[in-house]
This record gives C-alpha cells, structure tokens and sequence, in this order.
C-alpha cells in the first residue's frame, strides 16, 4: 500500500489523465515544478521521492543540450532542491541511457550535487523486457539513498517469460 502525497505535473491533461486513473484528487498536482516554492513545501515524512525529468535534453533523439538545454536542462537541480529539503528515505530517478553520454558529464553533475545534500548515486541500465513487461525498452534507472545507509542491490534479470502486450489487456473491457 502507497499514499501519493504530491506530483508536479505541468500539462494539465496528462494530470487530469493520471488522477483519473489512479484515482486521486488533482489538488495532489503541484504543477509545474519550476513553479514550485520548495523551501515552503511541506509534505511531512516522505519514504519515496521519484524523478523522471525530462529526457529530450540526453535523447538521441532529442536536443542533445543536456543540462544546457534552457527549459528542461535545470529540472534535475529543482529535483535535488526537494530531495535536500523533504529527505526522503529513498530517491528513484529514471531517464535514457543517453544520459551516458560523456558530453553530458551527467554522472559527475548528479552524483556531486547528491552528495552536497547526503546521498549516494547508485545507477544501472535496465532493460524492461528483462523484468516482465513485453517491451524492450532500456532506461537508465538510479537508487540513491543517504550515505550513511547500505548500498542498494539492484535486481537481477529474469529470465524472458514470452510475455506479450495481450496478456496485459483487460478483457472485461468493451471494444469500443
């Protein structure tokens, strides 16, 4: 059992959508993170912080501006503002594997900023058709907890169960 307690989401669409199908209230949207007050947020005891920003900046097939990228290049720094001021007990970024990419010096950035507030960057490339879904789809996937815990033990591959996009299809569902 998890309770959402905030999202920052700035297209009120995929927000609307998303409280729709997860049932919860669109008050929980903090909209778009750049807009954000973070030293006044108050959220109490957070377990999970998760991350996505954006990745059209390390795509390859996106800008390739990486954090220089004038709009979506600084949304990893208001991350690590709220990771610094809600401390949660674990930090979960995703992105693509173009973030690698030596010009970027994305790890480097990431790992020295998380250190500055007292976490650990920890990051694996996973591939989710190795972990059941039926789509081969890598990403680059990072647990960072305070460095005053144990390392995490990413998991391991499992072997491939020929799943396929029907077997995830309701079919309690009408066609139309």
């Amino acid at each position: 059992d998890i309770e959402l307690v905030k999202f920052c989401e700035f297209d009120r669409r995929v927000a609307a959508a998303f409280c729709r199908l997860h049932d919860e209230p669109i008050t929980k949207n903090l909209g778009d993170i750049t807009a954000v007050n973070i030293p006044s947020l108050d959220c109490g005891d957070i377990d999970v912080l998760t991350s996505t920003f954006p990745c059209q900046s390390f795509s390859t097939a996106g800008t390739q501006l990486g954090f220089e990228h004038e709009q979506k290049g600084n949304l990893f720094e208001k991350t690590a503002q709220m990771i610094d001021k809600l401390k949660p007990k674990v930090v979960l970024l995703e992105n693509v594997r173009g973030i690698l990419a030596k010009k970027f010096d994305a790890m480097n950035i990431i790992s020295t900023r998380l250190a500055q507030i007292g976490y650990r960057l920890q990051w694996q490339v996973m591939n989710a058709v190795n972990h059941g879904l039926p789509q081969a789809r890598q990403r680059w996937i990072a647990v960072c907890l305070p460095v005053d815990k144990p390392l995490f033990k990413y998991p391991d591959a499992r072997p491939n169960n020929h799943k396929v996009v029907a077997d995830f299809i309701d079919s309690t569902v009408t066609d139309r």
